[in-house]
């Protein structure tokens, strides 16, 4: 199997629905609490995937974050992700497939570009793909903190009678 091939059926696992809860932290900010919905879906015949991130606080019910963007797996295997945010940013990352063991394996995103907020630096993720679960963890690095540090992390387990 090719390494595109390989990605492109780590992308197909992950359509469907995944619900759990996640913590927020970083030098500039007090740490939180949040719930989260990440929906990813295919279109018929084509190896990209839509999906989008809504995570509300947990304090207060109010929405914390939305972003919404593509997953497109290249030539090369690895893949782009881009996303827009209700913030009005705007990111590309390319990350690949890194196998863990057997049952698990590991997307690895860094950031080539921000639009739209000067405040930011760079933002790595890393998505752990595990039967049943899927966890992140995201850093970044701003104007004000110019090293990458912890930001997001959050453990979600797919919805009941979503696709696998």
């Amino acid at each position: 199997m090719s390494d595109r091939e390989t990605t492109e059926r780590v992308l197909r696992g992950l359509v469907g629905e995944w619900t759990g809860t996640g913590s927020g932290r970083f030098p500039t900010i007090d740490p939180f609490r949040y719930a989260e919905r990440l929906c990813f879906a295919s279109r018929a015949g084509a190896p990209d995937l839509l999906y989008e991130q809504r995570t509300t606080l947990i304090a207060d019910g109010e929405l914390s974050h939305w972003e919404t963007g593509f997953l497109l797996p290249q030539d090369d295997g690895s893949v782009h992700l881009l996303n827009a945010q209700q913030s009005g940013r705007t990111e590309v990352l390319v990350g690949r497939v890194k196998p863990v063991d057997d049952d698990v394996l590991e997307l690895c995103f860094a950031s080539v570009s921000h639009a739209h907020d000067p405040r930011m630096v760079a933002t790595e993720r890393v998505y752990r793909i595990e039967p049943g679960s899927l966890s992140y963890s995201m850093q970044m690095s701003t104007d004000r903190v110019p090293t990458l540090h912890g930001h997001l992390e959050a453990k979600l387990t797919r919805a009941v009678g979503a696709a696998s």
